[in-house]
């Protein structure tokens, strides 16, 4: 039985064609037979229920599957095989009429509206007229009245459709169910996402610092190499500016004697080592004075990168206290974002030793 994919039964050609030549052929009995009944109401609500079949033959293929099913084959043959000449032919068709009289009780029992008024009468007037019927057909009327609803919809509860809706509702409470659930761990998981975007806003501000941090280092240990050729240049520079009056002193208590032989010679001879003198000097206090200054850079560089360990979440923390005050970061800002100091004012002019060196000569002149 199935109610969405309906069997086409009256509304075959074949079977509707039995349908019209029965209907065309019943014709009304008014006398009653040796035993008194009448086939009147038989005769007038069976050609009413076939009139209504064939006007409507596809509604009641979709509204009387269970009976098309039980009982739609046996109908269709009664129909064909039915024959008024026939001694049982009153019979038979009493036997026609509860059969069709089922199809109109389904029909009643599955759409949603009222049947039509003359269709209606048959099911109010049966039960003044089942005197009528045999016993057998008494109960087949009975059982189309009360039972036969009862067992359609006994199949329509129990049929797949149904048990999917139950599941369904069964479906639409775990949903429910695991809503809330996933609700609450979204909530959770939202909280802890929260917690890592916090924590990586920490990393990323640690990271700058960090990474500022590596940018003063590696100035750092350039600067330390550099001082530390300075220092050896230092070193250098100063022992070859010693060893030239070393070796003259020397060479005068050595030889006190020759000297004072040719004391005019030596005095003309001393002149440019002099100069030279005064030149290395000045060498000297150049590589002295960068010497000093990479010093001075170093101390800068590493103020500014204890500064970058100390603060944290700087942006975060000039964002709220600027609020504040405006000024209050000033002095930070302004020493760690400035430029190295070196002094370059210090530093001695490149004609300063060749000045001094004119003044000898003219001095010596």
């Amino acid at each position: 039985m199935d109610y969405e994919n309906p069997v086409k039964f009256f509304s075959s050609e074949e079977n509707l064609n039995v349908i019209r030549q029965f209907h065309a052929g019943l014709h009304f009995v008014e006398t009653p037979d040796a035993s008194g009944k009448s086939d009147q109401f038989v005769t007038l609500g069976l050609k009413e229920i076939l009139y209504s079949i064939q006007s409507n033959a596809k509604e009641y293929d979709e509204r009387c599957q269970a009976n098309i099913k039980w009982i739609g084959k046996e109908f269709i043959s009664a129909l064909r095989n039915y024959s008024e000449n026939k001694k049982e032919g009153k019979d038979k068709l009493r036997s026609i009429f509860v059969m069709a009289y089922r199809f109109l009780c389904e029909l009643d029992f599955s759409m949603p509206g009222d049947l039509n008024m003359d269709l209606g009468r048959i099911i109010l007037q049966i039960n003044d007229h089942l005197d009528e019927f045999e016993p057998r057909e008494k109960s087949a009327i009975i059982y189309a009245n009360f039972t036969m609803p009862v067992n359609i919809a006994k199949k329509i509860i129990n049929h797949d459709n149904i048990q999917n809706v139950k599941q369904f509702n069964n479906l639409i409470a775990q949903a429910e169910t695991k809503k809330e659930e996933w609700t609450k761990e979204l909530d959770k998981r939202g909280n802890e996402v929260k917690l890592l975007s916090d924590k990586l806003d920490e990393y990323k501000t640690a990271f700058n610092f960090v990474g500022l941090y590596d940018g003063f280092r590696k100035l750092a240990d350039d600067k330390n190499k550099e001082k530390f050729w300075l220092f050896l240049s230092l070193i250098a520079i100063g022992l070859v500016v010693i060893s030239p009056l070393i070796s003259e002193v020397a060479y005068i208590l050595l030889n006190q004697d020759a000297i004072a032989k040719h004391k005019d010679i030596i005095v003309y001879a001393a002149l440019p080592m002099v100069t030279f003198e005064l030149i290395l000097i000045y060498f000297f206090r150049i590589i002295l004075f960068n010497y000093k200054s990479v010093k001075a850079l170093l101390v800068q560089i590493e103020l500014r990168k204890t500064l970058c360990q100390f603060i944290q979440n700087y942006s975060d923390y000039s964002k709220n206290i600027k609020e504040k005050d405006a000024s209050s970061l000033e002095k930070f800002e302004n020493l760690i974002f400035s430029g190295l100091i070196t002094n370059e004012d210090n530093l001695p002019s490149t004609f300063d030793g060749i000045e001094q060196l004119t003044k000898l000569v003219k001095s010596v002149k």
